[in-house]
């Protein structure tokens, strides 16, 4: 290039740093010796080049594919209609209804499943069984259920102590008894503990002698009873009953037929402590 005619060359001056150089005459870009800019040579001067982003594309195949429509989802398939049997077995026997229970802990009261066995306190953790109880023999473990239990007649419950929701003695009972639903009695027994419950019920033709004290909100004698009641409700004596003892309660009522023989004290419901279940 040093060896060609000063005719075909053309003196470019770097637009960036004012440097002369020498270039072909047919010279379209160039860079400077001295600042190494790029130049680019428009009728025979030297302007600064710009410069421009040069970006491949990508091929088809590189391309990321673009998004579909997904297909639809398939539809789930419809359940079976159930058969005739299992229909007639679904209407004899209905799920059970939703349990309202209370732990023996903290007393924090919830709902758990009707066809549950055993349960957990949402509150303290707890554990809770709710499994029911038949006794039809001499049974000496205690028994702490949210279940119902029925003493047969031939049933002798003789432990430390019967807690559950539902009590039906229909036998004979050694200890302390608690109930957060009905104590039902159908039977001639004599309880030398005390008896807390929500519902006293005593059946007709039944005798019972309380030698301990008996705590509950409402009570229902259509029976013979001896002893101490003391209720935070209503107390029912019905046609042809009798109560031998102290009645302690905000209400009583003497149906015709009924007798009551001892003393009454009829307490205020503001002052009135209702049993501990």
């Amino acid at each position: 290039m040093a060896d060609e005619p000063q005719r075909h060359r053309i003196r470019i001056e770097c637009p960036e740093c004012g440097n002369f150089q020498l270039e072909p005459a047919m010279v379209v870009s160039t860079q400077c010796r001295n600042c190494r800019a790029g130049v680019s040579v428009i009728d025979g001067k030297g302007v600064v080049r710009k410069t421009s982003a040069v970006r491949i594309a990508k091929s088809q195949s590189d391309a990321e594919p673009e998004p579909s429509t997904p297909p639809p989802a398939p539809l789930a398939p419809s359940s079976p209609k159930p058969t005739f049997l299992e229909t007639l077995q679904r209407l004899l026997n209905p799920p059970a209804p939703p349990r309202e229970l209370t732990c023996f802990a903290c007393k924090h009261e919830f709902t758990a499943s009707g066809n549950a066995q055993s349960s957990q306190c949402p509150k303290c953790c707890g554990y809770l069984s709710l499994l029911d109880h038949e006794i039809n023999s001499l049974w000496e473990r205690s028994i702490k259920t949210c279940g119902n239990v029925l003493i047969c007649k031939n049933g002798i419950f003789n432990a430390a102590s019967l807690t559950c929701h539902q009590l039906t003695l229909l036998g004979s009972i050694h200890c302390p008894v608690v109930c957060s639903g009905d104590l039902v009695i159908r039977t001639h027994a004599k309880i030398n503990y005390p008896v807390r419950c929500r519902n006293l019920m005593v059946e007709k033709g039944s005798r019972v002698e309380f030698l301990g004290t008996v705590h509950a909100e409402t009570a229902n004698i259509r029976g013979t009873v001896r002893g101490q009641l003391t209720c935070t409700g209503q107390v029912t004596l019905e046609k042809r009953s009798q109560f031998h003892g102290l009645v302690r309660t905000t209400s009583l009522v003497v149906q015709s037929g009924a007798n009551h023989f001892g003393t009454v004290e009829i307490i205020s419901a503001d002052t009135a402590t209702p049993p501990t279940i």
